[in-house]
Protein backbone atom coordinates (compact mmCIF):
# COMPACT_ATOMS: atom_id res chain seq x y z
CA UNK A 1 0.00 0.00 0.00
CA UNK A 2 2.81 2.39 0.88
CA UNK A 3 4.54 1.71 -2.45
CA UNK A 4 1.42 2.51 -4.42
CA UNK A 5 0.99 5.80 -2.59
CA UNK A 6 4.52 6.83 -3.42
CA UNK A 7 4.03 5.85 -7.06
CA UNK A 8 0.87 7.97 -7.28
CA UNK A 9 2.66 10.90 -5.69
CA UNK A 10 5.56 10.64 -8.16
CA UNK A 11 3.25 10.43 -11.17
CA UNK A 12 1.46 13.60 -10.03
CA UNK A 13 4.67 15.56 -9.54
CA UNK A 14 5.31 18.56 -11.75
CA UNK A 15 8.53 18.87 -13.76
CA UNK A 16 10.09 21.27 -11.27
CA UNK A 17 9.25 18.89 -8.41
CA UNK A 18 10.92 15.99 -10.23
CA UNK A 19 13.99 18.15 -10.86
CA UNK A 20 14.08 19.13 -7.20
CA UNK A 21 13.78 15.49 -6.18
CA UNK A 22 16.74 14.57 -8.37
CA UNK A 23 18.73 17.47 -6.97
CA UNK A 24 18.12 16.28 -3.42
CA UNK A 25 19.11 12.73 -4.36
CA UNK A 26 22.37 14.08 -5.77
CA UNK A 27 22.86 16.22 -2.66
CA UNK A 28 22.42 13.15 -0.48
CA UNK A 29 25.04 11.22 -2.45
CA UNK A 30 27.52 14.04 -1.84
CA UNK A 31 27.00 14.00 1.92
CA UNK A 32 29.89 11.80 3.00
CA UNK A 33 30.24 12.97 6.57
CA UNK A 34 28.12 10.85 8.92
CA UNK A 35 27.40 13.87 11.16
CA UNK A 36 26.01 15.73 8.17
CA UNK A 37 23.68 12.87 7.22
CA UNK A 38 22.51 11.34 10.47
CA UNK A 39 18.99 10.54 9.35
CA UNK A 40 17.95 7.75 7.03
CA UNK A 41 17.53 8.39 3.33
CA UNK A 42 13.97 7.12 3.53
CA UNK A 43 13.27 9.45 6.43
CA UNK A 44 14.66 12.47 4.58
CA UNK A 45 12.42 12.02 1.56
CA UNK A 46 9.37 11.20 3.66
CA UNK A 47 9.82 14.54 5.43
CA UNK A 48 10.45 16.53 2.26
CA UNK A 49 8.06 15.00 -0.29
CA UNK A 50 5.36 13.23 1.72
CA UNK A 51 5.04 15.34 4.83
CA UNK A 52 1.33 14.63 5.14
CA UNK A 53 1.92 10.89 5.09
CA UNK A 54 4.58 10.74 7.79
CA UNK A 55 3.42 8.61 10.70
CA UNK A 56 3.83 9.98 14.23
CA UNK A 57 5.48 6.78 15.47
CA UNK A 58 8.14 7.00 12.79
CA UNK A 59 8.76 10.65 13.59
CA UNK A 60 9.01 9.86 17.27
CA UNK A 61 11.52 7.11 16.55
CA UNK A 62 13.73 9.40 14.45
CA UNK A 63 13.64 12.15 17.07
CA UNK A 64 14.47 9.69 19.84
CA UNK A 65 17.41 8.40 17.82
CA UNK A 66 18.65 11.97 17.46
CA UNK A 67 18.39 12.47 21.23
CA UNK A 68 20.20 9.20 21.92
CA UNK A 69 23.00 10.24 19.55
CA UNK A 70 23.58 13.64 21.17
CA UNK A 71 27.16 14.11 22.44
CA UNK A 72 27.61 12.95 26.02
CA UNK A 73 31.06 14.43 26.63
CA UNK A 74 30.71 17.98 27.92
CA UNK A 75 33.55 20.39 27.03
CA UNK A 76 35.29 22.38 29.73
CA UNK A 77 33.20 25.53 29.88
CA UNK A 78 34.05 28.31 32.28
CA UNK A 79 32.20 31.12 33.96
CA UNK A 80 29.25 33.18 32.81
CA UNK A 81 28.57 35.47 29.93
CA UNK A 82 26.10 37.07 27.55
CA UNK A 83 25.73 35.75 24.00
CA UNK A 84 24.18 37.69 21.12
CA UNK A 85 23.81 37.11 17.38
CA UNK A 86 24.18 40.29 15.35
CA UNK A 87 25.75 41.33 12.08
CA UNK A 88 25.28 43.87 9.34
CA UNK A 89 24.42 47.52 9.71
CA UNK A 90 20.94 47.64 11.23
CA UNK A 91 21.08 44.53 13.44
CA UNK A 92 24.56 45.56 14.55
CA UNK A 93 23.26 49.03 15.41
CA UNK A 94 20.48 47.51 17.55
CA UNK A 95 23.03 45.31 19.29
CA UNK A 96 25.16 48.36 20.14
CA UNK A 97 22.16 50.05 21.77
CA UNK A 98 21.50 46.91 23.85
CA UNK A 99 25.16 46.58 24.86
CA UNK A 100 25.52 50.24 25.85
CA UNK A 101 22.41 50.05 28.02
CA UNK A 102 23.67 46.86 29.70
CA UNK A 103 26.98 48.54 30.55
CA UNK A 104 25.24 51.68 31.84
CA UNK A 105 23.10 49.46 34.07
CA UNK A 106 26.27 48.07 35.64
CA UNK A 107 26.46 44.73 33.84
CA UNK A 108 30.06 43.48 33.91
CA UNK A 109 29.53 40.08 32.26
CA UNK A 110 31.66 39.32 29.21
CA UNK A 111 29.70 39.60 25.96
CA UNK A 112 30.21 37.53 22.81
CA UNK A 113 28.61 38.75 19.59
CA UNK A 114 28.31 36.15 16.82
CA UNK A 115 27.97 36.98 13.13
CA UNK A 116 27.75 35.07 9.85
CA UNK A 117 30.93 35.62 7.88
CA UNK A 118 32.91 38.72 6.86
CA UNK A 119 30.00 40.15 4.82
CA UNK A 120 28.23 40.98 8.10
CA UNK A 121 31.18 42.95 9.48
CA UNK A 122 31.10 46.74 9.29
CA UNK A 123 34.53 47.68 10.64
CA UNK A 124 33.56 51.13 11.88
CA UNK A 125 30.52 49.86 13.78
CA UNK A 126 32.32 46.80 15.17
CA UNK A 127 35.18 48.99 16.42
CA UNK A 128 32.67 51.10 18.37
CA UNK A 129 30.94 48.01 19.83
CA UNK A 130 34.33 46.61 20.85
CA UNK A 131 34.84 49.55 23.24
CA UNK A 132 32.19 48.06 25.51
CA UNK A 133 34.03 44.82 26.19
CA UNK A 134 32.47 42.80 23.38
CA UNK A 135 34.34 40.05 21.54
CA UNK A 136 33.28 38.91 18.08
CA UNK A 137 32.91 35.37 16.78
CA UNK A 138 32.49 34.40 13.13
CA UNK A 139 30.09 31.46 13.17
CA UNK A 140 31.28 30.36 9.73
CA UNK A 141 34.80 29.95 11.10
CA UNK A 142 33.51 27.92 14.06
CA UNK A 143 31.57 25.74 11.62
CA UNK A 144 34.88 24.48 10.19
CA UNK A 145 35.44 22.70 13.51
CA UNK A 146 31.80 22.01 14.43
CA UNK A 147 29.93 21.30 11.16
CA UNK A 148 26.47 22.75 10.67
CA UNK A 149 24.71 22.07 7.37
CA UNK A 150 22.41 25.12 7.57
CA UNK A 151 23.58 28.16 9.50
CA UNK A 152 21.57 31.37 9.17
CA UNK A 153 20.13 33.78 11.73
CA UNK A 154 17.63 31.47 13.42
CA UNK A 155 19.98 28.50 13.42
CA UNK A 156 22.82 30.57 14.84
CA UNK A 157 21.09 31.26 18.16
CA UNK A 158 21.41 27.78 19.62
CA UNK A 159 24.69 27.19 17.79
CA UNK A 160 26.23 30.28 19.43
CA UNK A 161 25.00 29.29 22.89
CA UNK A 162 26.29 25.76 22.42
CA UNK A 163 29.78 26.75 21.29
CA UNK A 164 30.33 29.83 23.45
CA UNK A 165 32.98 29.40 26.17
CA UNK A 166 30.60 30.04 29.08
CA UNK A 167 28.94 27.44 31.27
CA UNK A 168 26.13 29.78 32.29
CA UNK A 169 24.70 31.87 29.45
CA UNK A 170 22.26 34.72 29.15
CA UNK A 171 21.26 34.90 25.50
CA UNK A 172 19.73 38.22 24.40
CA UNK A 173 18.42 39.14 20.94
CA UNK A 174 20.06 42.22 19.41
CA UNK A 175 16.72 44.09 19.48
CA UNK A 176 16.00 43.25 23.12
CA UNK A 177 16.62 45.96 25.73
CA UNK A 178 16.83 45.41 29.48
CA UNK A 179 15.07 47.23 32.30
CA UNK A 180 17.99 46.46 34.63
CA UNK A 181 21.23 44.48 34.70
CA UNK A 182 20.14 40.84 34.11
CA UNK A 183 23.11 39.27 35.96
CA UNK A 184 20.90 38.61 39.00
CA UNK A 185 18.99 35.99 36.98
CA UNK A 186 22.06 33.72 37.18
CA UNK A 187 21.98 34.00 40.99
CA UNK A 188 18.22 33.54 41.35
CA UNK A 189 16.65 30.66 43.26
CA UNK A 190 14.72 29.67 40.13
CA UNK A 191 17.93 29.19 38.12
CA UNK A 192 19.50 26.86 40.68
CA UNK A 193 17.55 23.91 39.30
CA UNK A 194 15.91 25.19 36.09
CA UNK A 195 16.84 26.94 32.88
CA UNK A 196 14.75 30.08 32.42
CA UNK A 197 12.52 30.62 29.39
CA UNK A 198 9.66 32.97 28.56
CA UNK A 199 6.23 32.67 26.96
CA UNK A 200 5.02 33.91 23.59
CA UNK A 201 1.56 35.26 22.76
CA UNK A 202 -0.13 32.04 21.60
CA UNK A 203 -0.75 28.62 23.15
CA UNK A 204 -0.38 25.22 21.55
CA UNK A 205 -3.70 24.18 20.01
CA UNK A 206 -5.03 20.66 19.23
CA UNK A 207 -5.65 21.24 15.52
CA UNK A 208 -2.07 22.26 14.60
CA UNK A 209 0.05 19.77 12.68
CA UNK A 210 3.09 19.91 14.94
CA UNK A 211 1.79 17.02 17.04
CA UNK A 212 2.38 14.65 14.13
CA UNK A 213 5.84 16.11 13.65
CA UNK A 214 6.68 15.63 17.31
CA UNK A 215 5.15 12.16 17.48
CA UNK A 216 4.19 12.68 21.12
CA UNK A 217 1.03 13.10 23.16
CA UNK A 218 -0.55 16.55 23.03
CA UNK A 219 0.18 18.78 25.99
CA UNK A 220 -1.05 22.15 27.15
CA UNK A 221 1.54 24.91 27.05
CA UNK A 222 2.13 28.45 25.90
CA UNK A 223 4.43 28.78 22.93
CA UNK A 224 7.88 30.05 23.83
CA UNK A 225 9.58 33.33 22.91
CA UNK A 226 13.35 33.02 22.54
CA UNK A 227 14.42 36.66 22.60
CA UNK A 228 16.00 35.90 25.95
CA UNK A 229 17.25 32.60 27.39
CA UNK A 230 19.10 31.81 30.63
CA UNK A 231 20.76 28.40 30.57
CA UNK A 232 23.27 26.25 32.40
CA UNK A 233 24.89 24.35 29.55
CA UNK A 234 26.12 21.52 31.76
CA UNK A 235 22.58 20.87 32.96
CA UNK A 236 20.98 21.30 29.54
CA UNK A 237 23.74 19.83 27.34
CA UNK A 238 21.54 17.15 25.75
CA UNK A 239 18.61 19.54 25.20
CA UNK A 240 20.81 22.19 23.55
CA UNK A 241 22.49 19.67 21.25
CA UNK A 242 19.10 18.27 20.28
CA UNK A 243 17.79 21.80 19.70
CA UNK A 244 20.77 22.45 17.45
CA UNK A 245 19.93 19.25 15.53
CA UNK A 246 16.32 20.44 15.10
CA UNK A 247 17.40 23.92 13.97
CA UNK A 248 19.77 22.45 11.40
CA UNK A 249 16.77 20.70 9.82
CA UNK A 250 14.23 23.47 10.45
CA UNK A 251 14.21 24.87 6.92
CA UNK A 252 13.36 21.48 5.44
CA UNK A 253 11.00 20.06 8.05
CA UNK A 254 9.76 22.30 10.84
CA UNK A 255 9.37 25.87 9.56
CA UNK A 256 6.95 25.06 6.75
CA UNK A 257 4.22 22.53 5.98
CA UNK A 258 1.38 21.28 8.20
CA UNK A 259 3.54 21.22 11.32
CA UNK A 260 5.09 24.62 10.81
CA UNK A 261 6.28 26.73 13.72
CA UNK A 262 7.96 30.12 13.58
CA UNK A 263 11.70 29.68 13.65
CA UNK A 264 14.01 28.67 16.45
CA UNK A 265 11.75 29.44 19.39
CA UNK A 266 9.79 26.19 19.32
CA UNK A 267 12.95 24.20 18.61
CA UNK A 268 14.08 25.13 22.13
CA UNK A 269 10.65 24.23 23.47
CA UNK A 270 10.51 20.84 21.76
CA UNK A 271 14.08 20.01 22.75
CA UNK A 272 13.50 20.67 26.43
CA UNK A 273 10.16 18.87 26.45
CA UNK A 274 11.34 15.75 24.64
CA UNK A 275 14.56 15.45 26.66
CA UNK A 276 12.74 16.21 29.93
CA UNK A 277 15.24 18.94 30.78
CA UNK A 278 14.07 21.16 33.68
CA UNK A 279 12.93 24.67 32.76
CA UNK A 280 10.76 27.34 34.30
CA UNK A 281 8.38 29.89 32.75
CA UNK A 282 7.36 33.05 34.64
CA UNK A 283 3.84 33.28 36.02
CA UNK A 284 3.26 36.56 34.15
CA UNK A 285 2.73 36.02 30.45
CA UNK A 286 4.24 38.16 27.72
CA UNK A 287 2.81 41.70 27.55
CA UNK A 288 2.61 43.54 24.25
CA UNK A 289 2.46 47.12 23.03
CA UNK A 290 2.74 48.35 19.42
CA UNK A 291 5.73 46.65 17.77
CA UNK A 292 7.19 45.40 21.03
CA UNK A 293 6.79 42.83 23.78
CA UNK A 294 7.69 43.05 27.44
CA UNK A 295 8.78 40.16 29.60
CA UNK A 296 8.75 39.88 33.38
CA UNK A 297 11.30 37.97 35.40
CA UNK A 298 10.24 34.99 37.49
CA UNK A 299 9.51 37.27 40.46
CA UNK A 300 7.05 39.35 38.42
CA UNK A 301 9.26 42.39 37.70
CA UNK A 302 9.73 43.81 34.19
CA UNK A 303 13.09 42.78 32.74
CA UNK A 304 13.12 42.63 28.91
CA UNK A 305 11.77 45.02 26.29
CA UNK A 306 11.86 43.24 22.91
CA UNK A 307 11.20 45.74 20.09
CA UNK A 308 11.10 42.99 17.46
CA UNK A 309 8.71 44.81 15.10
CA UNK A 310 10.17 48.23 15.83
CA UNK A 311 13.88 47.78 15.18
CA UNK A 312 16.13 50.82 15.07
CA UNK A 313 17.86 51.81 11.84
CA UNK A 314 20.58 54.30 10.99
CA UNK A 315 18.07 56.77 9.56
CA UNK A 316 15.18 56.21 12.01
CA UNK A 317 15.41 57.63 15.52
CA UNK A 318 14.40 55.06 18.16
CA UNK A 319 10.76 54.98 19.20
CA UNK A 320 10.32 52.86 22.33
CA UNK A 321 6.84 53.40 23.76
CA UNK A 322 6.45 52.75 27.48
CA UNK A 323 10.17 52.02 27.95
CA UNK A 324 11.68 54.01 30.84
CA UNK A 325 15.17 54.20 29.28
CA UNK A 326 14.03 55.56 25.91
CA UNK A 327 15.88 58.87 26.36
CA UNK A 328 19.14 57.04 27.05
CA UNK A 329 18.81 54.91 23.92
CA UNK A 330 18.04 57.98 21.79
CA UNK A 331 21.19 59.60 23.20
CA UNK A 332 23.24 56.53 22.21
CA UNK A 333 21.77 56.70 18.69
CA UNK A 334 22.57 60.41 18.35
CA UNK A 335 26.14 59.90 19.57
CA UNK A 336 26.61 57.11 17.04
CA UNK A 337 25.54 59.46 14.23
CA UNK A 338 28.20 61.97 15.25
CA UNK A 339 31.08 59.56 14.63
CA UNK A 340 29.95 56.83 12.24
CA UNK A 341 28.51 56.48 8.78
CA UNK A 342 27.64 52.92 7.76
CA UNK A 343 29.20 53.21 4.31
CA UNK A 344 32.23 55.39 4.93
CA UNK A 345 34.60 52.44 5.42
CA UNK A 346 33.61 51.02 2.04
CA UNK A 347 34.51 54.10 -0.03
CA UNK A 348 37.78 54.93 -1.73
CA UNK A 349 39.08 58.50 -1.60
CA UNK A 350 37.72 59.19 -5.12
CA UNK A 351 34.33 57.70 -4.23
CA UNK A 352 34.13 59.77 -1.06
CA UNK A 353 34.94 62.94 -3.01
CA UNK A 354 32.13 62.22 -5.50
CA UNK A 355 29.77 61.29 -2.67
CA UNK A 356 30.33 64.53 -0.77
CA UNK A 357 30.04 66.59 -3.96
CA UNK A 358 26.49 65.30 -4.39
CA UNK A 359 25.27 66.03 -0.87
CA UNK A 360 21.99 67.92 -1.20
CA UNK A 361 21.61 67.04 -4.91
CA UNK A 362 18.00 66.73 -6.07
CA UNK A 363 17.32 63.96 -8.59
CA UNK A 364 14.31 62.64 -10.48
CA UNK A 365 13.97 58.94 -9.68
CA UNK A 366 12.35 57.06 -12.57
CA UNK A 367 11.38 53.37 -12.38
CA UNK A 368 11.08 52.55 -16.08
CA UNK A 369 7.81 50.78 -16.89
CA UNK A 370 6.55 51.06 -13.29
CA UNK A 371 4.95 53.67 -11.10
CA UNK A 372 6.73 55.28 -8.17
CA UNK A 373 8.51 58.14 -10.00
CA UNK A 374 9.45 60.91 -7.61
CA UNK A 375 11.92 63.63 -6.72
CA UNK A 376 14.61 62.67 -4.22
CA UNK A 377 17.22 64.55 -2.26
CA UNK A 378 20.55 62.79 -1.73
CA UNK A 379 21.10 64.06 1.77
CA UNK A 380 24.23 64.60 3.81
CA UNK A 381 25.88 61.60 5.42
CA UNK A 382 24.27 59.11 3.06
CA UNK A 383 20.59 59.50 3.98
CA UNK A 384 17.90 60.05 1.32
CA UNK A 385 16.02 62.89 2.99
CA UNK A 386 13.26 63.54 0.42
CA UNK A 387 11.42 60.88 -1.58
CA UNK A 388 12.80 57.92 0.40
CA UNK A 389 11.04 54.56 0.38
CA UNK A 390 11.55 51.17 2.00
CA UNK A 391 13.91 50.22 -0.85
CA UNK A 392 15.61 53.64 -1.02
CA UNK A 393 16.80 54.67 2.43
CA UNK A 394 20.57 55.22 2.22
CA UNK A 395 22.92 56.12 -0.59
CA UNK A 396 26.66 56.04 -1.09
CA UNK A 397 29.24 55.67 -3.88
CA UNK A 398 31.20 52.55 -4.81
CA UNK A 399 33.61 52.33 -7.77
CA UNK A 400 32.13 55.53 -9.21
CA UNK A 401 28.55 54.20 -9.02
CA UNK A 402 25.71 55.59 -6.90
CA UNK A 403 24.39 52.83 -4.65
CA UNK A 404 20.89 52.79 -3.13
CA UNK A 405 20.33 50.69 -0.01
CA UNK A 406 16.95 49.64 1.44
CA UNK A 407 15.84 49.51 5.06
CA UNK A 408 16.93 45.86 5.30
CA UNK A 409 20.53 46.94 4.66
CA UNK A 410 20.65 45.21 1.27
CA UNK A 411 21.69 46.99 -1.93
CA UNK A 412 18.65 47.89 -4.04
CA UNK A 413 20.44 49.23 -7.11
CA UNK A 414 23.78 50.51 -8.44
CA UNK A 415 23.64 53.43 -10.92
CA UNK A 416 26.32 53.99 -13.59
CA UNK A 417 26.93 57.42 -15.08
CA UNK A 418 25.77 57.77 -18.71
CA UNK A 419 25.19 60.72 -21.06
CA UNK A 420 21.50 60.86 -20.20
CA UNK A 421 21.99 60.49 -16.44
CA UNK A 422 22.56 57.60 -14.02
CA UNK A 423 21.16 54.20 -15.03
CA UNK A 424 20.85 50.89 -13.18
CA UNK A 425 18.58 47.96 -12.42
CA UNK A 426 16.97 46.75 -9.20
CA UNK A 427 18.74 43.72 -7.74
CA UNK A 428 15.55 41.96 -6.63
CA UNK A 429 11.75 41.93 -6.87
CA UNK A 430 10.73 43.51 -10.21
CA UNK A 431 14.40 44.01 -11.29
CA UNK A 432 13.26 46.92 -13.44
CA UNK A 433 15.49 49.49 -15.10
CA UNK A 434 15.80 52.71 -13.09
CA UNK A 435 17.43 56.05 -13.76
CA UNK A 436 18.38 59.19 -11.86
CA UNK A 437 18.23 62.58 -13.57
CA UNK A 438 20.05 65.38 -11.76
CA UNK A 439 17.81 68.46 -11.33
Amino acid sequence: MEKSKRKTRKNSMKDWEIAESKRRHNMWDEMKDKEMADITREGLFNWIHEFDEVKPMRMKQDLQEAIDNCPTEIPKFKGRGIVMVAGGINIGLNALMTVRLLRDQGCELPIQMWHLGPSEVNKGLFDIIKRYGVTFVDAYEVRKKYPMKVLNGWECKCYAILHSPYEEVIFIDADNLTYKDPTYLLDSDQFKSNDLYWTDIHDYVPERGYWDVLGCDKFESPEWESGQIVTNKRRSWTALNFCNWLCERGTEKYWKGPGAVHGDKEMFHWAYHLTETPYLLPEKRIATCPGTSRQHDHNGDLQFYHHWMNKMTYDKKPELPEFPHEDKVIKYWEELHEEWNPYHDEMSEADETLWKSMWGQKVHYHRIGHDGDRVMTLGDNGIITEGAGSMEVHWWVKDGKIVFVGQSGKTTCEFEKCKEGWFGRWNEFEKMLVCLEEL
